[in-house]
Order: C-alpha cells, then structure tokens, then sequence
C-alpha cells in the first residue's frame, strides 16, 4: 500500500493572489466574445484582475469590468444575497483557476486563484475608464481561433460551442 501524498498539479511555491476575470459574451448572434490585449502577456484576456482589499469575487468583477471596458454587468453576474447582518451567500463562479504567473520585474513566482464569471448581455460598445492602449474587441467565436489566447480561456471557449 502505497503511503505517499502525490505531488500537487501545481507547485504551490510563492503567494497565492485572488484574481476574477469575467467573459463578456453578447446575447445575440452570432454571438461574440469581449477581450482586451495584455501587451505584456502578448495574449487576449477577458478583463479582469485583481480583488481589492475588503472585495468579494463578485464586486471585484463588476469594478474590473467597468474599469476596463466601461460596461455595467451588475444586472448580468449573478446576484448576491445578504441572508443576516454577518453572512452574504456569494454565487459560485462557473469556472475557478489556480494560474501560475512568472516572476516579473515587479513580482517573484506567485499564483492568480482566478474566479472566472460568464456573463451574457446585449451588445454594446465598450469604453474604458482606465487609459489602456489597447481598446476591448469583440470577437466571434471562429475568429478566437486565429488570436493568441491563454489556454484556459480557450477552454472556456470550446465549452461555448
């Protein structure tokens, strides 16, 4: 009988961050997929980033989205529910990550635990808060095909068709 504890699927060295990322798919067709190029991953993200202090993975989403793309999802991510003075129940993401990110001139080796919504809304032009110098696109399902994409967005997107 074999006692040993397997290794984990990954290595768990450095901090582990909370992270949420939300993919932003039009209601209609053909249906489309908004991300914004990160020039220094050289892929296209679905926005998103980090859970500031005191944010749950939900309003976290909601502030990352409309930083990035200017659009409002509060109506479309699902709804939180306050159930006494001390507990809110937080709706489960669709999917949960632990992303490896390599250390940088900023930060060492650290994990993203990335809580990823999915959220459908009618179209609509995205316009940033924040100055990026790369504007949100919309992208339909088949043009994702020819973009670079980390894998587990590709994931998210192969379960979508």
């Amino acid at each position: 009988m074999n006692t040993e504890t397997p290794p984990p699927l990954v290595p768990t060295e450095g901090i582990q961050q909370c992270t949420t990322s939300v993919i932003i798919l039009t209601q209609d067709a053909p249906r489309r997929i908004l991300l914004a190029f990160h020039e220094a991953l050289g892929k296209w993200v679905p926005p998103g980033g980090h859970q500031e202090a005191g944010e749950n993975p939900i309003d976290g989403g909601i502030r990352e989205v409309l930083e990035e793309t200017g659009i409002d999802v509060t109506e479309y991510i699902p709804n939180q529910k306050q159930l006494n003075g001390d507990t809110v129940a937080i709706p489960p993401p669709q999917y949960l990550f632990k992303e490896r990110i390599e250390a940088n001139d900023t930060a060492p080796i650290h994990y993203h635990l990335d809580f990823v919504y999915v959220v459908f809304i009618p179209f609509q032009e995205p316009h940033p808060q924040t100055n990026t110098p790369h504007l949100p696109r919309w992208f339909t399902i088949d043009e994702t095909e020819d973009i670079p994409l980390f894998d587990n967005v590709r994931h998210i997107i192969a379960s979508l068709r």
